[in-house]
């Protein structure tokens, strides 16, 4: 039985449950990497090694849909996060004693793994604990809770590193993990057992098949929410993730201090933008998300012209900034009302293998659209307002899209 609000023990759970175990994980996102940057000395190495351990997450997060619909959801929060702080105590007891490279390499690979396998069990909790009337204020809340993590795991995470090197963090991140499990254990979440009688590769076939058929011919308009959100992490995030380093550091030459704080901005707004749908609810209509779009068009304007004033470096690092939290803010107002959506309409019985293919086809979209925007701005340097235009000529032909798509829902 759903609860009715978000004051209800469960979702209070799941959410300090999250802000712990993302915690937990983020700070050893950020100082592992570094830690074998600043031991090899070799950028090469840490994008390689970033590179690779990121590969587990998109392969086994559809996996994790077909785990999170099949087997208590509850179970498998509390076994994964026990799983992760294991693995950081072996990490701890080998450290040293092993080929750092190899270790790390393994060790960042598990991370992303049991992050594929987590994320698609909370996002198929939510609409089970929570009515349709808090729903999208409960994932306004989710949002902000892992906008909020990613803002200060790197303050974190640095401050620990730069004091007291990397032994502290593993220690803070494995209580970080045992503390989420143990919490995760008063959960109560309805589970409704599926019959399985096929094998393992019999069974995550035919669920494969039963979610895709659900998208394409049953609900066709969540594959297309599913591309809109693809075309968001491509075209726009992407713009952003890349743009900015370059903007700044490379044509502005200004510090990587600042550039930093264009970091912490863009993580501010993504947890404004939560904290903003947690606040309108149901004032925010799928029918007309295309205004959205529309005002997330206006917002990356100030981007756009901003390499005209490069002689003027506060104004256009200003511009910058300013437009990337708007931006930020938006597009995570937009994701959370189509997750949310989808939610709605997905039966329980499915919901966590869709909402996986959601969160992968989104994830995957954003490295294809960061090597596209790299290459442009590689090779068409002075060029930068052209190809921020481009971004915004695809912002403005999605938000007549959803205009036309979804205004009769």
């Amino acid at each position: 039985m759903k609860q009715q609000n978000l004051t209800s023990a469960n979702f209070i759970l799941i959410a300090i449950g999250q802000t712990i175990s993302l915690m937990g994980n983020g700070i050893l996102r950020f100082a592992l990497p570094l830690y074998l940057l600043k031991e090899t000395g070799s950028s090469a190495v840490f994008g390689i090694v970033s590179a690779v351990s990121f590969l587990p997450l998109i392969v086994l997060m559809p996996i994790g849909g077909v785990i999170a619909d099949r087997v208590n959801k509850r179970n498998v929060m509390v076994i994964l996060d026990l799983l992760v702080g294991i693995v950081m105590i072996f990490l701890y007891l080998l450290l040293g004693r092993v080929d750092l490279l190899s270790l790390l390499t393994v060790v960042l690979m598990i991370l992303y793994s049991i992050s594929g396998l987590y994320q698609p069990t909370v996002q198929a909790s939510i609409p089970i604990i929570l009515n349709e009337d808090s729903l999208i204020k409960g994932n306004g809340v989710i949002s902000s809770i892992s906008a909020l993590s990613g803002l200060l795991s790197p303050v974190l995470g640095g401050f620990l590193f730069g004091i007291y090197g990397i032994y502290p963090i593993i220690i803070v991140s494995i209580l970080c993990f045992f503390m989420s499990s143990f919490l995760e254990l008063f959960l109560k979440i309805p589970h409704q057992k599926q019959y399985n009688g096929d094998n393992l590769l019999q069974t995550i076939k035919s669920d494969f098949k039963i979610s895709i058929t659900f998208i394409v011919k049953e609900k066709p308009i969540i594959f297309k929410m599913i591309l809109m959100a693809s075309v968001l992490n491509a075209f726009i995030s992407s713009m952003l993730l890349i743009a900015m380093p370059i903007l700044i550091t490379e044509r502005l030459n200004l510090t990587d201090q600042l550039y930093g704080i264009s970091q912490g901005v863009l993580a501010f707004g993504g947890l404004v933008g939560g904290i903003l749908t947690g606040v309108l609810g149901g004032k925010l209509k799928i029918s007309k998300i295309y205004k959205l779009f529309l005002i997330l068009t206006i917002t990356l304007v100030p981007i756009c012209i901003a390499p005209l004033f490069l002689d003027t470096k506060v104004l256009s690092y200003t511009l910058i900034i300013c437009s990337a939290f708007m931006v930020m803010a938006i597009a995570t107002t937009i994701s959370i009302q189509f997750l949310t959506y989808v939610q709605q309409q997905t039966p329980p019985a499915i919901i966590g293998k869709v909402m996986a293919l959601l969160l992968t086809m989104a994830i995957c979209a954003q490295p294809i659209g960061q090597v596209l925007y790299g290459v442009a701005f590689e090779y068409l340097v002075g060029s930068e307002s052209l190809i921020i235009m481009f971004a915004i000529v695809i912002s403005l032909v999605v938000s007549f899209y959803t205009k036309n798509q979804f205004s009769s829902l």
